[in-house]
């Protein structure tokens, strides 16, 4: 995978490690194999007392990988997806309440059919304690965030898709505004102006998909 030392204690967040490797002339501009420096890992992470050493070590900022991200970006996409995992979480316990309410389990039955739902997940084992954790890791990394730019992280930086850092934090929630939208399209294709036999091949739909992510990226910037 082309990782070193600095690449495996950066992304677990092993400040006292990092500081030693550093010491001893770790080199912080190695890449592995995706292009990721040990500033993407920690900062993907939300690290940021990594984070802080690898700058004042002198680490690229606004290093770019394979596909032209920047540890902002990567910043923002776990911002992303942790604000997802919260409010996934909240609909299942929303669902959940209502299905108990609806079959009147009784607590004990509920309680051992969550633990285990959330085993398969790989999530926690206490709903509550999972939320928790996913709003503190979102609390480091918008501290990640902070870091990054007041040390001169290009906020309007594109990857090689022409995406900013910030499209990454708005997009599932404009997504979420817009799902009507795209049920309508899916559910009534003709209406919308699409033949209903065109639209079932899988190319139309990855267009459509396609279009979707312009509309989203263009949006970013009205």
């Amino acid at each position: 995978d082309g990782n070193i030392a600095l690449h495996y204690a950066s992304d677990r967040g092993h400040v006292g490690l990092v500081e030693v490797l550093l010491k001893y002339n770790a080199n912080f501009t190695h890449r592995n194999k995706m292009g990721q420096s040990s500033l993407h890992l920690a900062t993907k992470k939300g690290y940021c007392s990594v984070v802080n050493r690898l700058l004042d070590s002198g680490a690229e900022v606004d290093a770019e990988d394979s596909w032209l991200q920047t540890p902002l970006q990567y910043t923002f996409e776990s911002i992303s997806d942790m604000t997802m995992k919260v409010q996934e979480l909240r609909e299942r316990r929303k669902d959940k309440k209502e299905c108990e309410e609806e079959e009147e389990e009784d607590e004990e039955k509920t309680s051992k059919e969550s633990i285990l739902t959330h085993v398969e997940k790989g999530l926690s084992v206490s709903r509550e304690t999972t939320k928790e954790h996913y709003v503190s890791v979102i609390s480091s990394l918008e501290g990640c965030i902070k870091i990054l730019l007041v040390n001169g992280a290009d906020l309007d930086h594109t990857d090689r898709y022409g995406e900013r850092a910030f499209t990454f934090a708005f997009r599932d929630e404009w997504f979420k505004k817009k799902r009507k939208d795209m049920e309508d399209l899916v559910n009534n294709p003709i209406k919308n102006g699409y033949d209903d036999e065109v639209f079932q091949d899988p190319r139309t739909q990855k267009s459509v998909a396609t279009t979707w992510e312009r509309l989203v990226s263009s949006a970013a910037y009205a």
